[in-house]
């Protein structure tokens, strides 16, 4: 399934509503609970249950030519824009268009609203958060100059210590455990065994947390091992996170405290159990202590 005016046939229909959301002129195609109906590329029809309004914001073009479309969650006041990169099918290798979503209080919210309103996980090709200021300035720039919505790097990373305060979600990271033989653990060479993390995990983590795949790896942030590889953790996607490199509590922190725990676990002052649940909590606080 599709969602898209480009064959849409219901294109000339009336519009269900037209509202103002922040500022934004919202023209809504199809509200929610109602039937949203198309013909794919490949001339298939398909037909949707529309989870939340859907339509597109007036005085934009996105890169199809057509406005930019939007979702609209429940919460008006909502502080993040949350844009989702469609890629194309049936292929799905290039960029297609963007679908915004407007009144979702994070990043999970929106992407679990994505795929109520697609079959395929293959559409997803990413998401950037955005600032709600700094969305509205970007999409009233593009009846002029349409583009592909992004945020910058520096607001990237300012918006996630903002909203995540250097600490996992433990919703979306509660954390893995692969060994829980302290024995095991310790007669490992770690950093010269082999990883099992995929670039296609990396980028499912941070648009997890809302950080655009261009943002994801880098200058800016690390793909961490929530429970540490050296202390048992697995290469599990529930156990992985993108790490601030800068800021209070970053990943040269949590190195530290990993390394720390890690010799007291193979010296036998500190069982691994309780290393492991260090980090499968909020590991700021072993750390705070440690440091004193």
């Amino acid at each position: 399934m599709i969602l898209s005016t480009t064959v849409d046939i219901f294109c000339n229909r009336k519009l269900h509503k037209r509202m103002e959301f922040q500022g934004l002129q919202i023209s809504i195609e199809n509200r929610k609970g109602s039937v949203r109906s198309g013909v794919a590329p490949d001339g298939k029809k398909w037909s949707t249950k529309m989870t939340f309004d859907y339509g597109y914001a007036r005085g934009t073009q996105g890169v199809d030519g057509d406005h930019v479309d939007v979702f609209l969650g429940p919460n008006p006041n909502a502080k993040m824009a949350y844009v989702v990169h469609t890629k194309k099918p049936p292929d799905f290798k290039v960029f297609d268009e963007d679908k915004c979503f407007l009144g979702f209080d994070s990043a999970e919210a929106a992407k679990k609203a994505f795929y109520a309103n697609y079959d395929r996980k293959e559409f997803f090709g990413g998401m950037d958060a955005i600032a709600m200021p700094d969305f509205i300035r970007k999409v009233n720039r593009t009846k002029d100059n349409p583009k592909k919505l992004v945020a910058s790097a520096v607001a990237v990373l300012a918006c996630f210590l903002a909203i995540h305060a250097q600490a996992q979600n433990l919703k979306l990271t509660p954390g893995v455990v692969r060994l829980n033989n302290a024995k095991v653990v310790c007669k490992i060479a770690w950093g010269k065994d082999r990883r099992h993390v995929t670039q296609s995990m990396k980028t499912s983590v941070c648009a997890e947390y809302g950080v655009g795949s261009a943002d994801c790896v880098g200058a800016h942030y690390e793909i961490d091992h929530l429970v540490p590889r050296e202390l048992g953790g697995a290469d599990d996607v529930k156990n992985l996170w993108p790490q601030p490199w800068v800021g209070e509590y970053n990943a040269h922190d949590k190195d530290w405290l990993e390394n720390r725990l890690h010799r007291d676990v193979c010296a036998g002052t500190m069982t691994l159990k309780t290393a492991q649940h260090v980090f499968m909590t909020d590991w700021r606080i072993e750390y705070k202590r440690l440091r004193k």
